[in-house]
């Protein structure tokens, strides 16, 4: 079965934010009271709200509700059940990927179009290359992207006017209720990301720290 297109961009981004293959034998869980998450599948939810929310188009059959492990789409839950059935395809897919796939920060946003072309325009090419880059600070620990998409659906849809220590609150509260790990430290990290990244209006909240890397290295 061949590869649609947006199972190409969903291949991509996962890369891209993760730095890691989209792996269909990746049986990490994340066990929830009496239900059973894929993390790969919650980590690909994440970053599908995500880039939507950068105004990026992925699918426009894509609604998130808030779920046990934050914004979560059962349309996206289908497709990626249907892409675990294409092993082979997504091997191929990324082996030609990674082979066209270097540089630095500076120029990578037009590298990554050249090899998105059916998915995305040019400047959509580079807000992925810019927030992939920043969002390597909270994308790195475990549930960093649970925190970094449960702190932006709060902020956008349940409490579009409240500070940021209340979403936290609110954060720290839903997940608590599940035993998912999280604390204030992630939080604030995320946070400061979704400023830098354009997620946050900064006027409205609070000011950003400028991030003391200059370039990214493509893994």
């Amino acid at each position: 079965m061949e590869l649609r297109y947006k199972e190409k961009f969903l291949l991509a981004l996962y890369l891209e934010y993760f730095g890691l293959e989209y792996d269909i034998n990746d049986d990490r869980i994340i066990n929830v009271r009496d239900s059973e998450f894929l993390r790969r599948h919650v980590e690909m939810q994440n970053i599908c709200y995500l880039t939507i929310n950068c105004d990026i188009y992925v699918g426009n059959d894509y609604y998130f509700a808030w779920n046990y492990t934050g914004p979560y789409s059962d349309t996206l839950k289908s497709d990626l059940y249907r892409l675990d059935t294409k092993q082979v395809e997504i091997a191929s897919f990324y082996k030609e990927y990674n082979g066209k796939r270097y540089g630095w920060a500076a120029t990578y946003g037009n590298q990554l179009q050249g090899l998105l072309k059916e998915c995305c325009s040019r400047d959509q090419a580079n807000r992925i290359a810019f927030s992939s880059f920043v969002l390597e600070d909270i994308m790195k620990f475990e549930n960093g992207s649970m925190i970094l998409a449960g702190i932006m659906y709060l902020y956008k849809t349940v409490l579009p006017t409240a500070n940021k220590n209340r979403i936290f609150e609110e954060l720290e509260k839903r997940f608590g209720t599940y035993g998912i790990y999280t604390d204030r430290e992630l939080e604030e990290i995320a946070w400061r990301n979704a400023q830098i990244i354009g997620l946050i209006d900064i006027k409205k909240k609070y000011p950003i720290e400028k991030p003391n890397r200059l370039k990214k290295t493509i893994r």
